[in-house]
């Protein structure tokens, strides 16, 4: 029976469908929904819509011949191995020679574990750890993979999310330059009008801003989060050195300025709380040999003197040295250690003018007032007349 003479009523069939979709036509009088890839190109538009992607999960079909291949090469991969080396057979009774004893038995547990997992869940894990163990053998190239494909993408899409992510991570490399500053046990965490400043600065900066996103900046990442700034060095007249260059000289050295500052502080209370030590060491063998007893020697007092005025030596040191460093971090950025120290001395004076017992303890710290005593006490021991 030809098409035009089907009876009245009857479903259409188009041509060149399959017997199975004929049988479909005549039990259920409708066409099955076609199967197979989408007609035409696939393009941006359908990525971005979610049709490919929605097909996929809905026709799981879809992706059987990317299955069949990558089956197809790891099947050829095995052989090869096989062949090769031969070191298959020989790997799997080591293996399993090593399953009885832990920490093996745990990773073949947990192993069996997540390859029993629902397909979603393994594969993230997968992912996941494939991803952990890609960024820790090439930094660089995860870098410049992975994150510049992400900020590609935003600065394609959504340029105020790419400007958003770039300062975010570059606050968060400022972070990681102070504490890598910072000695060993001195906390310097950055103070947040700081770090608004430099945000601001950055934000303006659209040059700098293109270029923390550029795949060669990218690959240099990893470096700039391991090492301090200030030790590293890249090829002249290259982009790597002029971005380095800008970081340097108008972010990293304020945050460095900051950590020094704070190390500063950190070796002044180090160097006060030895001194207190001394001074109880000290106390403590004066008053034990105060009426001649021990004038042959204190025995474990004096070590605990010695040992109190050494490391209260060493500490004084360290802070002469902490103070030098403060001051010339400072001076790279403009400022003045001593010319903030007293205009905060001057804060401290007027705001407890009317408790003269703080005033007057305050005033020992006070420059001026520590060289007017000083100018008074020369003078009267200059005046006195020698006696006969």
């Amino acid at each position: 029976m030809t098409a035009d003479q089907r009876p009245r009523g009857a479903p259409r069939v188009a041509r060149g469908k399959t017997s199975r979709q004929a049988e479909g036509v005549k039990a259920h009088g409708v066409l099955p929904v076609p199967r197979g890839p989408p007609r035409g190109p696939v393009g941006p538009a359908m990525l971005v819509t979610g049709v490919t992607v929605t097909r996929c999960f809905v026709e799981p079909h879809l992706l059987q011949p990317l299955h069949d291949f990558v089956n197809g090469v790891w099947w050829q991969l095995d052989l090869l191995w096989k062949a090769a080396t031969g070191l298959g057979p020989w790997l799997g009774l080591f293996w399993s020679a090593l399953v009885p004893y832990p920490p093996f038995n745990w990773l073949q547990w947990a192993a069996l574990k997540v390859w029993h997992l629902p397909r979603l869940y393994r594969f993230y894990i997968i992912y996941v750890f494939a991803d952990n163990v890609w960024k820790w053998l090439l930094p660089s190239l995860h870098e410049e993979v992975m994150s510049g494909i992400f900020l590609a993408l935003l600065h394609r899409y959504n340029p105020k999310g790419y400007v958003d992510r770039v300062v975010n991570r570059f606050v968060s490399l400022l972070n990681k330059q102070a504490k890598l500053l910072s000695p060993k046990g001195v906390r310097a965490p950055l103070p947040e009008e700081l770090l608004e400043t430099l945000c601001i600065r950055l934000r303006n900066d659209g040059e700098l801003l293109e270029a923390l996103g550029h795949r060669r900046i990218l690959r240099i990442w990893p470096r700039l989060r391991r090492q301090t700034l200030g030790t590293l060095s890249f090829p002249s007249a290259s982009d790597e050195a002029w971005v380095h260059k800008t970081i340097v000289d108008g972010y990293y050295r304020e945050v460095e300025a900051v950590v020094k500052e704070a190390a500063l502080v950190s070796a002044a209370q180090e160097a006060a709380a030895r001194m207190r030590v001394l001074h109880e060491a000290m106390d403590s063998a004066r008053l034990t040999s105060k009426d001649g007893g021990l004038s042959q020697g204190t025995g474990g007092l004096m070590s605990q003197v010695d040992s109190a005025s050494a490391q209260a030596a060493d500490a004084i040191i360290a802070l002469g040295q902490a103070k030098v460093e403060a001051q010339e971090a400072a001076a790279r950025v403009g400022k003045a250690l001593g010319k903030t120290w007293q205009d905060k001395m001057d804060e401290l004076m007027d705001v407890h003018k009317a408790l003269p017992d703080v005033v007057a303890e305050l005033r020992r710290l006070d420059p001026k007032e520590s060289k007017d005593s000083k100018d008074s006490k020369d003078s009267k021991g200059k005046g006195k007349k020698p006696k006969k």
